[in-house]
């Protein structure tokens, strides 16, 4: 087959069209990315573009489109480049192949070598292998014994399926919870339970079995003992000052006897209005792939996930990180113990009791209070509970005298998240402290006491 420089440069052109079009940010490559796209095209439009060096590499095409191995080397290297494609996005599968023929034409006009030609096949060959091999890699990963061990895409994909979506999805609020009137019912106590996924019960299938619905069983079925509510108001994600926030706009309309405040390590962010939250600019976690490049079969590899989470505990780790974020004058724990203030203030001038409950991190192994990792946070924070006016109550010291290693508390065999369990062990704890220290009254005798008007 005859080729001439002015079709090889044709095609270039639509190769480095292709591209562009389909380059993924919706708004304009930064000047960094768009130096390093002229870099990257460079090689290839200059090695077209010498006199000496166009007609060898037009020879080298020829070379391939003449034999039968050529084409069949050809159409391995296409079809790879249509799987980087589909894996990534169009735009990886245009610049990888840019990049590609680029170093290599640059070789062929630099040297007049055609080795590359030569080795082609067996590059196209390694390169759908490793395809397949891959493929079967994530196959397994996908397969439902092996993704329950690993927490792969596959499997945390299948937990949408198994949380009741009925329970949140009809509550006006969004609650995992039952209650969305505002109105009390005569004689009935009320509690109101702000936290995070803690709360809310990531990876606890049945809602009746998160901590604030097995506190309500635990308290309404102690002797004498009147009906009691707890309204789970818990989200995942949320930081305190988003839950100082839904306190404020819509926790106080019930009316609450009591408000238990869950707090977990990674609180103490910055928070904004409308339930937002400022970013660290700091890496919480290792991304290999930036998110504009996980739009194909990519964003549900298992290998990939794997990887990035193995990557993160080596090179970042969860104490490091959360430990900057309680330095005295880190702006999150600043806001975190205004927040504290802000909850506390709000239900003394109600003559509500406000308790804090610290969340151990469940870090797997067998710690004391003296080895466990983040003993000296769990420090602050209760400090900053009691000033700011809470009653506080940690729960480390009671999943510690179980004397077992904490990962058995998981919900799952790769997530942090309290199983039921953990959540039934925290219920029936708070549920000791609440009788122990008689901080849930009836409202009558709650709005009898307090002498303070509420504005």
């Amino acid at each position: 087959m005859k080729l001439t420089v002015g079709e090889v440069r044709l095609a270039w052109a639509l190769l480095v069209i292709g591209a562009g079009i389909s380059y993924p940010s919706a708004s304009r490559p930064g000047p960094i990315t768009l130096a390093g796209i002229i870099l990257a095209l460079m090689p290839g439009t200059i090695a077209l573009a010498t006199k000496a060096g166009s007609p060898r590499i037009v020879d080298g095409l020829e070379h391939l489109l003449c034999e039968t191995r050529g084409r069949l080397s050809l159409l391995a290297a296409v079809f790879s480049a249509i799987l980087i494609g589909f894996t990534f996005n169009a735009y990886v599968a245009f610049m990888l192949s840019a990049v590609f023929c680029g170093v290599m034409w640059s070789a062929d006009a630099a040297f007049g070598s055609a080795a590359w030609e030569r080795r082609l096949g067996g590059w196209s060959a390694a390169a759908l292998s490793t395809f397949v091999g891959l493929a079967m890699v994530e196959v397994v990963l996908a397969w439902g014994p092996v993704a329950q061990k690993f927490g792969t895409p596959a499997e945390l994909a299948r937990w949408g399926s198994r949380y009741p979506r009925g329970v949140w999805s009809n509550n006006f609020f969004r609650f995992r919870s039952p209650y969305e009137d505002t109105r009390r019912q005569p004689g009935v106590r009320r509690v109101i339970a702000l936290g995070d996924s803690f709360t809310w019960g990531s990876k606890i299938a049945s809602s009746d079995s998160t901590w604030p619905a097995l506190l309500e069983q635990i308290l309404t079925q102690m002797p004498g003992a009147p009906k009691t509510e707890v309204i789970n108001t818990g989200r995942g994600g949320y930081a305190t000052g988003n839950e100082a926030e839904l306190l404020r706009r819509i926790g106080w309309q019930f009316d609450p006897d009591l408000v238990i405040l869950q707090w977990l390590d990674n609180d103490a962010y910055v928070t904004v209005p409308q339930f937002g939250f400022v970013a660290t600019g700091e890496k919480e976690e290792i991304r290999l792939v930036p998110p504009e490049y996980r739009t194909g079969w990519i964003r549900n590899s298992g290998i990939l996930v794997l990887l990035e989470r193995a990557l993160t505990a080596y090179f970042i780790g969860v104490v490091e990180f959360n430990r900057k974020h309680f330095a005295p004058d880190s702006p999150g724990w600043l806001q975190e113990q205004r927040d504290f203030r802000e909850i506390a203030d709000s239900a003394a001038r109600r003559c509500t009791p406000a308790l804090l409950v610290v969340y151990p991190y469940l870090f797997p192994g067998h710690w004391t209070l003296e080895t466990y990792p983040e003993k000296d946070i769990h420090r602050m924070v209760a400090e900053a509970g009691r000033n700011a006016g809470f009653q506080v109550l940690d729960l480390l010291p009671t999943f510690l005298a179980a004397g077992k290693d904490l990962k058995e508390w998981w919900g799952t065999a790769y997530d942090s998240h309290p199983g039921s369990g953990a959540q039934l062990l925290a219920a029936r704890t708070i549920a000791s402290y609440l009788e122990q220290h008689r901080l849930l009254a009836d409202s009558s005798a709650r709005q009898g006491a307090c002498s303070r008007p509420v504005r």
